[in-house]
């Protein structure tokens, strides 16, 4: 027996699936060439060094199945001039979409400062939940706000992390590219792309279109750089995720290895500069602000007043206090809007009354706007009304 095959890795081999090591092997250019009895299969590689053949157990409830597994990763770490402990280590994680976080200013025993490997930890996981919103919700935003939904939840409960490598600080997020929420296992709908593995999509393209929008935010606003990333899951707090990863990586290279059991052709990565940390917070700042607040509640004095004529759109202007500031706000409402909340926001401009409103708040440049005015209310008189 080798030298992985002891008491404490024998549970690691008793756990290594087989059609994950299957995965790995045709991922690498191994091929199957016959049967093995009825509990095995061989494979075998033909290379410029040397041919190899492998024997692969495929029964794990046989009684050799550690042993014979042993064999397998004893083989193919000398095939492959690698210790077996790390083949070990990646047969293991062979099932899962694997997620990396490299920050490459670690010491030389490959650690960083706790403050910073926990915060690494924490953003890295929040970007992964940013994606999956993406998958949950079946729409991109440019901001997320709240609670997201028990999907998300149930996949990141899923998650696991995977062991560090030396050399570096590295974050492996494992990926069950499998998972699928409870309403998805009920429609038993077999030809749909699973959850785990659709939010792993989403965070691979929205981590190319932020290396795209790194590249022109040089040259460009940093708004006008990464607006068109939002269709590709980009969001505010993505971009803020990045940033702090970058900040305490002092730079990062985020990937994504697809799982062995299904592989995809293209491999994702971003690779983050420490001054990137400050384009990033600038358009997280940016998206935050062009994204519409919905169902945002307003209290205001009527200042300007619009009124368009029949069949046309208006706006009107209201004082409003947000964030404990006191900002103008446009209040648009067109034509196909009832006519009584134009007669009552005349009244109340004419009167010098308070009101309340709801709409969807967003900024446009430097104007902030309320689009879809409703719920309409007086509300009182201004102290300097003439009785």
């Amino acid at each position: 027996m080798s030298e992985l095959y002891n008491s404490s890795t024998k549970h690691l081999l008793e756990a290594l699936q087989p059609s994950a090591v299957v995965g790995y092997l045709r991922s690498t250019g191994w091929e199957k060439t016959s049967d093995y009895g009825t509990n095995g299969a061989i494979f075998s590689i033909k290379s410029e060094r040397r041919d190899a053949e492998l024997i692969v157990p495929i029964e794990r409830q046989a009684r050799d199945y550690p042993a014979v597994m042993n064999l397998l990763v004893a083989d193919l770490a000398e095939f492959e001039n690698r210790s077996p402990f790390d083949v070990l280590n990646d047969l293991s994680i062979a099932g899962y979409d694997v997620i990396q976080v490299r920050s490459p200013e670690a010491d030389e025993i490959g650690s960083v400062l706790l403050t910073a490997g926990v915060e690494l930890h924490e953003r890295a996981r929040d970007m992964v939940r940013y994606a999956a919103n993406v998958v949950a919700s079946g729409s991109h935003r440019a901001n997320w706000r709240g609670r997201p939904s028990d999907g998300v939840e149930g996949y990141l409960g899923q998650m696991r992390l995977g062991q560090t490598k030396r050399g570096s600080f590295v974050i492996s997020l494992l990926s069950p590219w499998e998972f699928q929420t409870p309403s998805e296992s009920q429609q038993l709908n077999f030809a749909e792309v699973p959850f785990g593995r659709r939010t792993t999509q989403v965070l691979g393209k929205a981590l190319l279109a932020t290396a795209q929008a790194l590249r022109r935010a040089v040259t460009e606003n940093p708004i006008e750089a990464f607006r068109p990333a939002i269709s590709e899951g980009v969001s505010s707090n993505l971009c803020q995720s990045l940033a702090a990863i970058a900040q305490n990586g002092d730079g990062a290279d985020i990937s994504i290895r697809w799982s062995y059991n299904k592989p995809e052709v293209s491999a994702p990565m971003l690779r983050l500069r420490k001054d990137d940390v400050q384009i990033l917070l600038s358009a997280a700042k940016e998206i935050a602000a062009s994204e519409p607040i919905l169902e945002q509640k307003l209290e205001g004095l009527v200042t300007v007043l619009n009124e368009p004529s029949p069949g046309s759109s208006g706006t009107t202007t209201i004082d409003a206090l947000i964030d404990s500031k006191l900002k103008k706000v446009r209040i648009l409402y067109d034509a196909n809007q009832t006519s009584a909340l134009r007669t009552e926001l005349i009244k109340a401009f004419e009167e010098k009354k308070f009101v309340s409103i709801v709409g969807d708040l967003t900024k446009e440049g430097r104007s902030l706007l309320l689009k879809n005015p409703r719920d309409l209310t007086i509300l009182q008189a201004a102290e300097n009304d003439e009785p």
